[in-house]
């Protein structure tokens, strides 16, 4: 098997890539998200709520969501590639794509 100078294989080198992908691509959608919210509180929130307390709040939450995913996605990734490695890349297809189908199916129904 080909290996770069760390000595990863090229599918340990896609997954970490992947990883970091899901990990940054999550954590921004949850930032925008949070800012339009943020952006769209009426102004009598922000004369009764002290700066500081928005500000520890959107830090803790987002360090929860950054916490959440650098402890799950890793995990579910090596899912996937250990499905895929045993079963057959279709497996592993399945195993992307059905979560994604599922999802898909209730947001528009």
């Amino acid at each position: 098997m080909r290996q770069n100078e760390e000595g990863q294989t090229v599918s340990e080198t896609f997954l970490s890539w992947l990883t970091s992908f899901f990990y940054f691509a999550s954590f921004m959608a949850v930032t925008g998200s949070l800012f339009r919210h943020l952006e769209g509180l009426a102004y009598s929130y922000y004369q009764r709520t002290r700066t500081g307390d928005i500000m520890a709040r959107a830090t803790n939450d987002l360090n929860a969501v950054r916490m959440l995913l650098l402890g799950n996605a890793p995990s579910q990734l090596e899912l996937v590639r250990t499905v895929a490695g045993a079963f057959g890349w279709v497996a592993g297809i399945l195993i992307v794509f059905i979560p994604l189908a599922v999802y898909l199916y209730r947001r528009t129904s």
